[in-house]
């Protein structure tokens, strides 16, 4: 330590040698990573104390000695301590804390990263970007996302390979854009360390590699505030974190129901829905299918009389009629619940008429469903299920946990909602059968290349199956044309041609073989089932084990005979020459 041998004896008399000190679990600042290293503007070595001890500033602009718990009466301490009184840095009232050795090499590891990349703390607190090259590619990548209305981010940093895997969810179809195909392993790690310090709700200090994570995240892009859900996973490989955008301050173009792409008779459930007294509105679908955009519509039609209060996780679009509530779902589970239970017993004294739960995942959002449900509240939320009919066994799973017998009693239940989100065929290029028969590209629903043969007996197939005439089917063009090709790259192999604005065309491959060229927008296909509507169907709930009856009874119900089903919807896109038959196999299969 080198200015210590010169005026370590004078200093000593300044400084307090009492140590007052703490454990981590004391600075909630520290477990939630609101902190910056100070050790790179202290006078000492601090290779010689790196696996000891280290200097870290709060958010108060208060220091504190983070050192492990055998080295809390070192010499080392009182150095730091003399060393951050010389360059004007104010010690916290208890300024040393013990932290575990798993803790310790994580921060140390984080205040080489602020280090390398040239963080302060008043660019971390404002969330400035303009000279801070880390969080100027994260903004990159949000501002691409946002630009191609992208769903998620996926980043891959896996060992052995000398690029990160950086991919976007662009209408359900995996894309990788050329220019972010050379990010290394090192700045791709980096970027998500740093990244990790500005969020919000997070299990652990530091962004760590060998541990599942998540939390939340915001960023200014474009003008316009971006929220980021972060979920990362670990494979054998490495770690893979998703960011899915959840942009709360987007213009939703159709906020009125009858602008999203339901036929009259669902709308008509809808507003049946909205209008009723008690129960639940519950929507399945997969990922992108619009569920969210459903329930902000419903939401913002309720009439002004009405208290409307959400608790959602997190808040994902803004609703002016609305009291929007976030719920944080991350970190240990117990203290989880229990802050979602005094949440619960806030709402329950606040008379709300209407309560949105973002989503039903777990036992607490479940235990929130039946609880507001037997107080006779309006609920809306979604869950995760593969068609209308299976909400109810999904809700009954072990996994949720809502009691059968509840959800049986009438009125519980006002409407299960399954919906997906179609690629509308490019009317300017799409092929018909005669044009794909002779097509050099031809390929079944997989993706996968096959014969003239294969295909004129494929399309017989189909054509006996779905009952439509070979005459109304119509393909999707390999190429696309100048109306439908995106501004995306994928490899330098995919390149087909260059924008005027300098942007590379290309195809966009995913794993089925399908391209986003050949496509133009998206197409809603929706089945609704109103439980008031169909017989035995609450006799059906108390057994969990008549699918097929309720199947029969439910195909001489009006629902079914107004094409209210996801895949008789679709069937009349593919008659009308708006959806490739190829899609409709994969969707939905070939009956």
């Amino acid at each position: 330590m080198r200015a210590f041998s010169q005026s370590r004896h004078t200093a000593l008399s300044d400084v307090d040698r009492t140590v007052r000190w703490c454990e981590y679990r004391d600075l909630p600042e520290l477990q939630s990573g609101q902190f910056v290293s100070v050790m790179h503007r202290l006078d000492v070595d601090s290779s010689q104390l790196a696996d000891r001890m280290c200097a870290v500033q709060l958010p108060s602009q208060e220091c504190v000695i983070l050192v492990l718990p055998e080295y809390l009466h070192d010499d080392g301490v009182l150095a730091l301590r003399i060393a951050m009184g010389q360059v004007g840095l104010r010690l916290a009232a208890r300024s040393v804390v013990t932290v575990p050795a798993s803790v310790l090499s994580a921060i140390a590891r984080k205040g080489r990263i602020e280090q390398r990349a040239g963080v302060s703390q008043s660019r971390l607190k404002t969330g400035s970007t303009s000279g801070h090259v880390l969080f100027s590619l994260l903004d990159d990548l949000l501002g691409w996302a946002v630009r191609h209305d992208a769903s998620d981010v996926h980043i891959g940093v896996f060992r052995g390979q000398a690029h990160a895997d950086v991919a976007f969810s662009v209408r359900g179809v995996l894309v990788r854009p050329v220019q972010f195909a050379k990010l290394s392993i090192e700045i791709m790690h980096e970027m998500l360390s740093v990244a990790w310090m500005r969020v919000q709700g997070g299990n652990g200090a530091v962004f760590e590699p060998q541990y599942e994570q998540q939390g939340r995240l915001e960023r200014l892009v474009g003008g316009s505030r971006v929220s980021l859900r972060w979920a990362s996973i670990v494979s054998h490989k490495g770690p893979s974190v998703t960011l899915r955008l959840l942009q709360r301050e987007r213009s939703v173009a159709t906020t009125d129901l009858s602008g999203l792409g339901y036929s009259e008779p669902q709308l008509q459930c809808l507003y049946r829905a909205r209008l009723s007294t008690g129960g639940a509105v519950l929507l399945a679908g997969s990922v992108g299918s619009g569920k969210s955009t459903t329930l902000a519509a419903l939401i913002r039609s309720l009439p002004p009389e009405r208290k409307v209060i959400t608790l959602e996780d997190p808040v994902e679009f803004d609703l002016p009629n609305a009291i929007q509530c976030g719920i944080t779902a991350f970190g240990d589970g117990e203290s989880d619940r229990a802050r979602f239970d005094i949440k619960l017993q806030a709402l329950k004294r606040s008379a709300a008429n209407d309560v949105l739960i973002g989503e039903i995942r777990d036992q607490g959002s479940a235990r929130a469903l039946a609880d507001l449900l037997l107080a006779g509240t309006n609920v809306y939320s979604t869950v995760h299920a593969g068609s209308a009919l299976q909400i109810v066994p999904r809700l009954c799973s072990p996994t949720l946990g809502v009691s059968p017998d509840l959800l049986a009693v009438p009125g519980v239940l006002k409407l299960l909602v399954y919906q997906t989100l179609l690629n509308a065929l490019c009317v300017e290029c799409c092929l018909d059968h005669s044009q794909w028969l002779s097509e050099g590209e031809r390929t079944c629903p997989l993706g996968m290349p096959i014969t003239h043969d294969h295909a004129a007996a494929w399309l017989e197939m189909i054509e006996g199956c779905l009952q439509i005439d070979r005459s109304q089917f119509r393909f999707r063009h390999p190429q696309g044309c100048s109306r439908c090709q995106p501004l995306l790259a994928v490899s330098d192999s995919g390149m087909s041609g260059r924008h005027p604005d300098g942007e590379v065309r290309a195809q966009v491959s995913c794993a089925s073989g399908h391209h986003s060229t050949g496509y133009r927008g998206s197409l809603m296909a929706a089945e609704f089932i109103e439980p008031a509507r169909i017989v035995h169907f609450w006799s059906w709930i108390q057994s969990l084990s008549r699918m097929t009856d309720v199947r029969e009874q439910a195909r001489h119900q009006s629902w079914i005979d107004e094409q209210q089903k996801a895949s008789e919807m679709a069937k009349i896109y593919v008659s009308q020459g708006l959806l490739d038959p190829r899609e409709y196999v994969l969707r939905f299969g070939s009956a």
